[in-house]
Order: C-alpha cells, then sequence, then structure tokens
C-alpha cells in the first residue's frame, strides 16, 4: 500500500483545530462549522476540507448534521506533530534558526486562533504584547532567542490563565528547548 501525501496546509489547521475543540479525545463530537469557523472558513469550505480528512481515515462522521470526530489515528498524527515541533525548538544560538522560525509562526498562528475565543480584556492586551514582541523578532534580520523565550513565557502564563488548556505547556516546551 502506498504511502499518503502529507497534509495541505488548510487540513494540518483543520486537524489541529479539531484536535483543539475535542480535546485531543477521539470520542468527544465536534461541529465541522465549528472548526471552520475558527479557522475563519466558510461552512462549505470547512465541510469540503472534513470531507478530504474522512477520506484520508483521519476524521469520522458522528452525525449526518456535521457532527465529527478525530479517528485514533487522526489523533495521533496532531500529537505526533506537536511532539515533533516541541522538540525540535527554537535552536540553542543566540540568534533564531530558520526551524525555529517555522515552529514559532505556527504556535503563534495557533495561539491567536485560542485567543479569538475571547479572554479578558486586560489579558488579551497583555497576551496580544507578548505576541507583538515575538513578531518584532521575528521581523529582525537578527531575532534573539533569548527575547522570544522571554516573550514565550509570559505569552504561556497569559494563555494559561486565560483558561486555554495544552497550548501553555506547547509554549513553555518550545520556550524551554
Amino acid at each position: 500500500m502506498s504511502e499518503q501525501p502529507p497534509l495541505s496546509e488548510n487540513q494540518q489547521r483543520f486537524m489541529e483545530e479539531l484536535y483543539r475543540q475535542a480535546e485531543g479525545n477521539t470520542s468527544a463530537k465536534v461541529e465541522t462549522a465549528a472548526v471552520g469557523q475558527a479557522m475563519g472558513l466558510e461552512k462549505a469550505d470547512a465541510g469540503r476540507l472534513s470531507e478530504e480528512l474522512i477520506g484520508r481515515g483521519l476524521v469520522e462522521i458522528r452525525t449526518l448534521s456535521g457532527g465529527i470526530s478525530l479517528t485514533p489515528e487522526g489523533a495521533e498524527l496532531v500529537k505526533a506533530d506537536d511532539d515533533k515541533q516541541a522538540a525540535a525548538g527554537l535552536g540553542k544560538g543566540p540568534l533564531l534558526e530558520e526551524a525555529g522560525r517555522i515552529i514559532l509562526e505556527a504556535l503563534l498562528a495557533k495561539v491567536k486562533t485560542d485567543l479569538a475565543g475571547g479572554a479578558d480584556f486586560d489579558l488579551l492586551a497583555a497576551a496580544v504584547a507578548d505576541i507583538r514582541t515575538i513578531e518584532a523578532q521575528l521581523g529582525s534580520p537578527r531575532p534573539r532567542t533569548a527575547v522570544i523565550r522571554s516573550a514565550l513565557e509570559a505569552l504561556a502564563a497569559d494563555v494559561e490563565q486565560a483558561g486555554i488548556k495544552d497550548r501553555p505547556a506547547e509554549i513553555k516546551a518550545l520556550a524551554g528547548s
């Protein structure tokens, strides 16, 4: 049997958002439209992505009205990707390495999606300031890992205080690498 091609960026984001909403639980039913909405997709586009992932055996239908869940294979795929990203880290040098940049940008996209769900205004403002600090470093020709690590630690605390599960551990793992 031939190996399947890698997931597209939208498929990967859909899987990550489904995993987040289901809290990694393969028994949890999540609405396709809710996953798509969190990603900023139209209902039809979310349905199409869901169908593609069902065809790959990563998502399964729970209800005819759009309820879906992760398959064990789908949950493992997302968890393995998170573990790989956390292990890769920012790099050990004083300047951010390219692999760390890619991981960091993906993590920031996830955090922004998480925070879009709503948080206390002051807490949200603090998290946005942390994100802007990180983005300023990403815009620098010489992004400093020490500055990024410090901002990630502050961001982890803000996200944890906002009650967003799992993400603080992922942020701390990246900051600690």
